[in-house]
């Protein structure tokens, strides 16, 4: 019995040392891999960016890769010296140490290299990977990267800076005489003798939101949009802004004509001009409120893939208001005409239908005054079709004017309101108040577009 306890107690020592030696293997094998991780170097000159990654830790496999546009000089080696298997967009790694990638790049025209790292794809999913920015400085200019600075050391010939790993694509801004101001994703820069208000700020914020993250320099010469860079004149984000909806409709619409980005810019960036365009523009900011005319600019900053611009336009008009318009829809060029909403509800006088729609113009309703007289018994009479119009109720005469004030009364007198008639259609309509006040039909309580006679 003895030999059998010794052998069992033998063979529990021995499994024993074998289960720590896999423990110590494996926890050996665990200190020994390198986490993925990347130490980007930039090089800049006069005229030519150069770049460096090195990649620790990347798994074996075939990646798919993108350079950033106008890439030369690429080349790529491994830690052993050796040249790695790689094309213009593919790299085929089988492990064994860290990666070096480099090539060239332009310093484009507007000091901003904003697409300046390649991208890794394997298995159809871009590698996110963790890197540190060091960039050397060889010129006069002055150059940050938007992400938290470890180091900075100026020499006598080059500027040394480190940076905190990131994950982030933060571009690469010549900031001589400027500082940089980061919300979430987006970079503004400034003249660094002028700091930033905080409604510049807010105003900032509030447009980044939609238009989603770019670079922005503030204190430019013009207005200039491109894909993921914007500058504007002084601290005017009402110009940039509108400049950036303009293009925005542009592109995401397949059905547009120049002039019906001309009225949305002079909505938000109005410039003092008394052409059509300004007329229709006017007229927007006019009928909406400041909320409803906010509402409208985000629909706008946040549109996709718009069939038909002016169908588009009028929708959302037809969102933010609450009522239906054809404002765009309905002419081919910008015209003089006042922005009308109209209400799909019938009108009534005693009890007895009255055809014609019901409009709103700058939120006061009108109606169709022909028709309306006429169901009353009164006579209207057309003295100048779509200018001078006369209605003659049982106790008064009144003459009306189009696009005017004033109105005459029994021939004699005048009476003073603000657009008493509209003209929209070749109809005339008449406002509330005159309706109530002059024709002596008066509005029932609770019932949508209903009038009785006094």
């Amino acid at each position: 019995m003895k030999p059998v306890i010794k052998s069992i107690s033998l063979l529990m020592c021995l499994s024993l040392l074998l289960v720590i030696y896999w423990w110590n293997t494996a926890q050996a094998s665990g200190s020994d891999r390198v986490s993925l991780s990347a130490d980007a170097s930039v090089n800049i000159h006069e005229g030519i960016v150069e770049v460096d990654f090195t990649y620790h830790g990347l798994a074996p496999g075939i990646y798919d890769v993108t350079f950033p546009t106008g890439t030369s000089e690429v080349s790529c080696s491994f830690d052993t010296a050796t040249t790695c298997w790689m094309t213009e967009d593919q790299l085929n790694y089988e492990g064994g140490g860290s990666v070096h990638i480099s090539y060239h790049l332009p310093v484009p025209e507007q000091t901003l290299v904003d697409s300046w790292r390649i991208t890794l794809v394997k298995d159809g999913k871009e590698i996110l990977i963790p890197y540190t920015l060091t960039i050397q400085n060889f010129t006069k200019e002055e150059w940050k990267a938007p992400i938290q600075k470890q180091s900075d050391i100026q020499l006598e010939n080059v500027h040394y800076q480190t940076y905190k790993k990131t994950v982030d694509a933060a571009p690469l801004l010549s900031a001589s005489g400027k500082e940089m101001w980061q919300d979430k994703k987006s970079v503004i820069t400034y003249k660094k003798d002028q700091p930033l208000s905080e409604s510049v700020k807010q105003d900032l914020q509030q447009f980044l939101s939609a238009a989603g993250p770019s670079v922005v320099e503030l204190d430019s010469k013009k207005v200039r949009i491109e894909d993921g860079y914007m500058t504007t004149m002084d601290r005017n984000v009402d110009a940039l802004e509108s400049k950036w909806i303009t293009t925005h409709l542009e592109n995401a619409s397949s059905v547009n004509q120049p002039w019906h980005t001309s009225v949305i810019q002079e909505v938000f960036y109005p410039r003092s001009s008394s052409n059509a365009s300004s007329y229709m523009a006017d007229e927007i900011r006019d009928a909406l409120t400041a909320e409803q005319l906010e509402a409208w600019k985000v629909k706008l900053l946040k549109s996709t893939n718009i069939k038909s611009l002016s169908q588009f336009l009028d929708q959302t008009l037809t969102d933010v208001y609450g009522l239906g318009t054809t404002f765009f829809q309905s002419r081919t060029k910008p015209e003089r005409t006042p922005l009308i909403f109209i209400y799909d509800q019938p009108l009534h006088l005693d009890g007895v239908l009255v055809e014609g729609q019901v409009l709103s113009y700058r939120h006061k309703d009108y109606y169709p005054i022909k028709n309306l007289v006429q169901a009353a018994g009164f006579t209207f009479t057309a003295l100048e079709h779509g200018q001078r119009y006369r209605v003659e109720t049982n106790r008064n005469t009144y003459r009306f004017y189009v696009d005017q004030s004033t109105f005459i009364v029994n021939e004699e007198s005048f009476g003073i309101g603000t657009n008493p008639v509209i003209l929209f259609d070749d109809q005339v309509y008449l406002k509330e108040q005159y309706v109530d006040d002059l024709l002596g039909l008066t509005r029932v309580d609770g019932v949508s577009f209903s009038f009785q006679k006094k």
